[in-house]
């Protein structure tokens, strides 16, 4: 490249052009950003209390919404279901009745403990509990002894921390409508027990949950007292600020009021729809005739949570119900809600002081307590207006590092590129005045050998001889170049073996005399025997190659020397071996050797001036050591040069 300066200039233009516009760009986008910030932090604080009750409005809807359909099981469960055993018709409709364990023995819910019955007569039961008559029944069904055993162990701490006559005064009165076989409700599809399948008891009069005026009307007629359709689900936290915007007007109060009145009537809805789902089979309804269910009601009793309904069975009054899993149903919520509020608190809604409904579920008497601005997710806290670390800021930092970076990655390219592009013009140029040589030698010794102008056989075998010293040349400057683009593209895979160094000396040397003979030189080879049997671990055709260049640089440059000796010294310590190449010629001047094993480093100008070469073997000689684990380094000398290869000992 002739005028890379050119190149320089253009980049530096370049530069001067992006970076006064980035500089302006970034003052323009701080001021900016230092008002954004300003106006942010004034409003922030109302913002945050106005995202509070957003959150907590939403997190409300997402556990009612978990747990309706998780409750709706429950409490529409068939009072027959609570026996270890039901009576069905027998399997085809051919008449009879069979023995079929209860779906609460056999697909309890995860979220329950314990499904129970009490009497004043008969005590306390559990369809999970069997009698041992039972027992057999129960084993052969595919349930485990220990699980019922756990169930009877749950039945004694129920009966030990719970009277039926307490238990009966917090149920409602309240009974539902019988269910009709040939009723509107037994065309509705489902199985009692099936998977998926979720119901709640539900009356409009009577509902399961506290209900507001607005929900106790009557339903529409027709309806059989009961929805058949499921309203949508929640609305998200996007719907709910919408709605709570258009009221701002209204007090919170009257907000969290209406809000827990839309979260109640979806649950109220809910039941309605899914009640008709656990009596659609119809083998169970000549039991379930028998009897009047009441209204669930779920309550706090101590620390357990308990969800029942009172049953009229002729002048007996039962109670069935269910122990919930509190800690397990808790988890369960917390995880719902945890993209809201990372951390949050359910404590029982039990004591005599009144919970707000806008912290209150509509489906258990649980409610959200130490919810404040500080419970937010780390995304919301306020910005700090002197803040340097604000999204914007950070941007720009970012864009000034890009760009710099950018700059850098180009000014390296465009360095590496006129580099190569230099390497590439002094390769061509050396190897061209390298090649010419014996390319000319080739072609006038071949055409007078073709045309018989050589008669003596004598004068014959000279031509000949300098014809393969020719070949010789040619051939270690073609596999030269040929190794390093190896090297270059790092594909050379060296295998790498354990010998002696007197057996790899030995190996290295075949080449290298013939080379010191004809530049009329004497080899000098040194190797104490304490150091013969030192083990190397190595590729020993790169150690014959690196020396062999490093001795053809001594026979090119030391050939003019008055000492024509060629030294190679062999040594070990503890943990490498040592050749040192020595000869005693002019040696190498301090600027040359600057660039000593740089790859093409002589010019056209000093291989016609100096010893033939391209400059390529000594950078070659490096990389290959440098392969095998090794350096090569050069040692100036008084009265010539000398070059150290290092080689690793085998450990």
């Amino acid at each position: 490249m002739k005028r890379p300066w050119q190149i320089w200039i253009l980049f530096g233009l370049c530069l001067a052009t992006v970076a006064p516009a980035m500089v302006w760009l970034t003052v323009r986008t701080v001021e900016l950003d230092r008002a954004r910030v300003e106006m942010r932090a004034e409003a922030e604080q109302a913002r945050r209390k106005a995202e509070l009750q957003d959150r907590i409005a939403a997190a409300l809807w997402r556990m009612d919404w978990t747990l309706t359909p998780l409750i709706a099981q429950e409490v529409t469960r068939p009072s027959f279901v609570y026996q270890p055993f039901l009576t069905a018709s027998a399997a085809g409709g051919k008449g009879g009745r069979e023995k079929v364990p209860s779906p609460l023995l056999t697909q309890p819910s995860e979220f329950v403990l314990l499904y129970f019955e009490a009497s004043a007569e008969a005590g306390w039961s559990s369809p999970q509990a069997p009698g041992e008559a039972d027992m057999p029944s129960v084993l052969a069904a595919g349930i485990s002894a220990e699980g019922i055993a756990r169930s009877r162990e749950r039945l004694a701490q129920l009966v030990a921390g719970v009277r039926y006559d307490q238990l009966l005064p917090l149920l409602p009165e309240n009974l539902l409508p019988p269910i009709a076989a040939d009723g509107p409700l037994a065309q509705v599809p489902g199985t009692v027990g099936a998977p998926g399948t979720v119901a709640m008891a539900g009356d409009p009069e009577n509902p399961p949950f506290p209900q507001t005026r607005e929900q106790q009307e009557e339903p529409a007629p027709g309806e059989a007292g009961f929805v058949q359709q499921v309203d949508p689900p929640p609305p998200d936290a996007q719907t709910i600020v919408a709605q709570q915007t258009r009221q701002q007007a209204l007090p919170r109060q009257s907000r969290d009021e209406d809000q827990f009145a839309r979260r109640n009537m979806s649950v109220q809805n809910f039941a309605r729809s899914q009640r008709a789902q656990q009596y659609s089979n119809a083998m169970f309804l000549s039991d379930a005739n028998a009897v009047r269910e009441g209204v669930s009601r779920p309550f706090w009793i101590d620390s357990k949570l308990i969800l029942a309904r009172r049953l009229v069975v002729g002048e007996e009054v039962r109670i069935q119900g269910c122990w919930l899993d509190w800690p397990r149903i808790r988890q369960l919520l917390v995880h719902e809600v945890a993209d809201l509020f990372p951390r949050i608190e359910l404590l029982p809604a039990a004591g005599d002081e009144p919970v707000p409904p806008g912290r209150l579920l509509a489906t258990l008497p649980v409610q959200l307590a130490g919810l404040t601005t500080a419970s937010l997710p780390d995304f919301s806290l306020p910005v700090d207006a002197t803040s340097s670390l604000s999204v914007i800021r950070v941007s720009l930092v970012i864009a000034w590092s890009c760009l710099v970076l950018a700059a850098a990655a180009i000014a390296f390219v465009l360095r590496r590129v006129v580099a190569l592009s230099e390497r590439r013009a002094a390769f061509v140029s050396a190897v061209t005045h390298e090649l010419r040589t014996p390319l000319t030698t080739f072609r006038m010794y071949a055409e007078m050998l073709s045309e018989g102008m050589v008669t003596g056989e004598e004068q014959r075998h000279t031509y000949l001889e300098t014809l393969r010293l020719e070949a010789d040349r040619l051939f270690h400057l073609v596999d030269n170049v040929l190794q390093y683009a190896r090297l270059e593209r790092g594909r050379n895979a060296r295998r790498r073996v354990a010998i002696a160094l007197d057996e790899l000396r030995l190996r290295c040397v075949e080449r290298i005399p013939e080379r010191v003979r004809q530049a009329n030189m004497t080899l000098l080879e040194e190797l104490a025997p304490e150091h013969a049997l030192a083990v190397v671990h190595t590729d020993p055709s790169a150690v014959e190659q690196i020396l062999f260049n490093l001795v053809d640089n001594a026979c090119k440059y030391a050939a003019s020397a008055h000492d024509r000796r060629i030294h190679i010294r062999w040594s070990t310590s503890r943990e490498s071996a040592f050749v040192r190449v020595t000869d005693h010629g002019p040696g190498i001047p301090a600027v040359r050797a600057r660039r000593l094993f740089r790859p093409f480093s002589k010019s056209d100008q000093e291989a016609a001036q100096t010893a033939p070469g391209i400059g390529l073997g000594l950078a070659l000689s490096r990389r290959l050591a440098k392969d095998l684990g090794g350096t090569l380094s050069f040692e100036s000398t008084a009265g010539g040069a000398q070059f150290v290869l290092v080689l690793p000992l085998r450990r």
